[in-house]
């Protein structure tokens, strides 16, 4: 998972124009995780969260992108190629 400055350099190079820019970081490490596949009590552990803070970025984030589900977020996250972008960056 990409740090914090990674996630930021992101936002600034590539997604400050689109939709997904208004996420934060932390939001956007827990949407790229959703479109993994994971469940909330994997991403919780995962980011050291309670599962309480990660449902509340869940709530954020399907506001944010105006989604409704899980797999809609996950849609979106992989249509806007985030996951790819976090990956070249971290190399």
């Amino acid at each position: 998972m990409p740090n914090v400055n990674i996630l930021l350099n992101i936002y600034h190079k590539y997604i400050s124009d689109k939709p997904v820019s208004t996420l934060t970081p932390r939001e956007i490490e827990t949407s790229i995780l959703i479109a993994e596949g994971m469940t909330n009590k994997e991403i919780a552990k995962k980011l050291y969260l309670s599962e309480k803070t990660v449902k509340h970025y869940i709530t954020n984030i399907f506001a944010k992108l105006k989604v409704s589900t899980r797999t809609q977020a996950a849609v979106f996250i992989l249509k806007h190629d985030i996951t790819n972008l976090c990956k070249e960056l971290e190399d």
